[in-house]
């Protein structure tokens, strides 16, 4: 980043920054990760929002609604994607430039310094986040302009005495980050499953690599099951962020498909596919927190792409 762009850890509602800004859909839905919080936290803003998404919808696209809040934080609603849950990117990054724009001159009209979320437009939108970055730079990387961006701190790690399974606070588990990747010849056919796993100790960052494959199969289970075995891995409960390119493993945990189909006696229309794995992933999600995020397959994620790679060689072990 730039000279005048400040790079934080922490919370963007608990930032330092007067203006707080946040990607959202045209849609008037605030359903998973920062949009979720803003919701809960200043529900003014979500009203504001659904109000302003029921009468204009997708022309809304390219703007920024600034809305002043109970407790004189300005949060800034900006409208760089049209729809939402999706397999495909969402982010516009010409929208993204239009608001970028306008948070810009506000900053300036009101002499206060904004704050942008590490990544913002970049997980289930499935934007790019050199390319965010770089719209960044152009608009708050000078003398007189200047912005945060804020990247969410891990939780402190869990105590050495914890057995597995034990309940623990919050701020007592574990920040486990974890990539996985399926890969399915034919789809049905041979089929391979791949996942990275990283945790921060005293020794420094430690990686866990694990991979699988199934003589007959299909892309689905095996996206579910890298979810499965890496969740499988951790021997206590823990606070994972978890990055795979499926929308439908993403969507149904993120956006409470697979919640649904619970409550309604893991029942629906069609049937559940793969459901004996969703109980087990299910029973997964009940000891640990789990952050889904959306990246798109055979980009520029690093650690995807290797998982990709790693799958693939399993799959092709059947053939």
């Amino acid at each position: 980043m730039g000279e005048f762009i400040q790079e934080v850890k922490g919370n963007l509602l608990e930032s330092p920054a007067k203006i707080r800004c946040h990607q959202v859909n045209c849609r008037g839905v605030m359903g998973a990760g920062l949009a979720k919080q803003v919701k809960v936290k200043y529900p003014e803003v979500f009203e504001q929002y659904k109000a302003l998404c029921d009468q204009f919808g997708s022309s809304l696209l390219g703007h920024t609604q600034f809305v002043v809040c109970h407790d004189g934080t300005i949060m800034a609603n900006l409208f760089a994607q049209d729809g939402y849950g999706t397999d495909k990117p969402q982010t516009s990054m010409t929208a993204m430039e239009d608001c970028l724009s306008q948070v810009a001159a506000f900053a300036f009209r009101v002499d206060k310094m904004p704050a942008f979320p590490k990544l913002m437009g970049c997980g289930l939108a499935g934007g790019n986040w050199d390319d965010v970055t770089k719209l960044i730079e152009h608009y708050f990387n000078f003398k007189g302009a200047g912005c945060y961006i804020v990247e969410k701190e891990p939780d402190s790690p869990a105590p050495e005495d914890k057995k597995p399974g034990e309940p623990a606070a919050d701020g007592q588990r574990t920040a486990v980050t974890i990539y996985t990747d399926g890969s399915c010849r034919s789809n049905p056919g041979p089929g391979g499953w791949a996942a990275i796993l990283f945790v921060d100790t005293k020794n420094g960052k430690a990686e866990k690599r694990i991979s699988g494959g199934k003589e007959e199969s299909t892309n689905q289970e095996m996206e579910l099951m890298a979810v499965k075995e890496a969740l499988s891995v951790l021997t206590r409960p823990c606070n994972v962020t978890l990055y795979s390119d499926s929308a439908y493993v993403v969507n149904s945990i993120s956006k409470g498909w697979m919640e649904g189909w619970k409550k309604n006696g893991w029942k629906k229309k069609g049937g559940v596919a793969n459901l004996e794995l969703w109980k087990e992933v299910d029973a997964l999600l009940q000891i640990h927190n789990v952050t889904c995020v959306w990246v798109k397959g055979h980009a520029s994620n690093r650690y995807n792409n290797e998982c990709d790679v790693m799958a693939k060689y399993q799959s092709g072990k059947f053939l």
